[in-house]
């Protein structure tokens, strides 16, 4: 079960990713791309912080190794075909660079890198907040409904690998993948539902 948890995952995990890219290609989806900077950012360190604990499994944690691949195959995608000046980060971005140096000096002054691994978590959460934003206030959808709900599916059955493994690492990678997913899908459901209403109202 395990195991077949952790295939099934890292199938959907880069199907999103593939899928998505594609959407960028095509115009599709309009991702920014500091978002997606700050999230590889926090995959690295989170990835790097787990592999310097005492027993890490690979397969229990495959959410966070399998999120380094799909991130940066959307951030090669946005850059080449995404809109120019991309790389500008706002204040609050660069606040999400900032938590992630104060998680690596804890690591580096403490020597716990589980006690680092929750603040880089903390920077894969507040990195949502752009996107969030824009979803609050969009007239109509720039995101793909189908691409965030397979990135919930594929973080939930990652959970469940990580709680049949008992791996603690990985389930709080993973519940945090999927209550931010979850929280980005009701937010365009919201958008789409609000251009339904517009488009109909016109």
């Amino acid at each position: 079960m395990r195991e077949f948890c952790a295939i099934a995952a890292t199938v959907l995990t880069l199907w999103m990713g593939g899928r998505y890219s594609y959407f960028v290609i095509r115009k599709q989806v309009r991702p920014t791309l500091t978002t997606w900077l700050i999230f590889e950012t926090g995959i690295v360190l989170s990835l790097a912080s787990y592999f310097s604990s005492k027993q890490p499994d690979p397969v229990s944690n495959i959410a966070n190794v399998v999120d380094f691949v799909d991130v940066l195959m959307i951030i090669l995608a946005i850059t080449i075909f995404g809109k120019p000046g991309a790389w500008k980060f706002e204040s609050y971005e660069q606040a999400c660079l900032w938590i992630a140096g104060v998680g690596l000096v804890i690591w580096a002054v403490s020597g716990r890198p589980f006690i680092s691994n929750l603040a880089f978590q903390s920077v894969m959460v507040v990195a949502y907040g752009p996107l969030w934003k824009k979803l609050r206030h969009a007239k109509e959808n720039p995101e793909s409904l189908g691409c965030w709900t397979i990135a919930c599916v594929a973080a939930s059955l990652a959970f469940v690998t990580g709680y049949l493994s008992a791996d603690k690492w990985g389930m709080i990678y993973t519940a945090r993948a999927t209550a931010c997913t979850l929280i980005t899908i009701v937010l365009i459901i919201r958008v789409k539902r609000r251009s339904a209403a517009y488009t109909g109202g016109t």
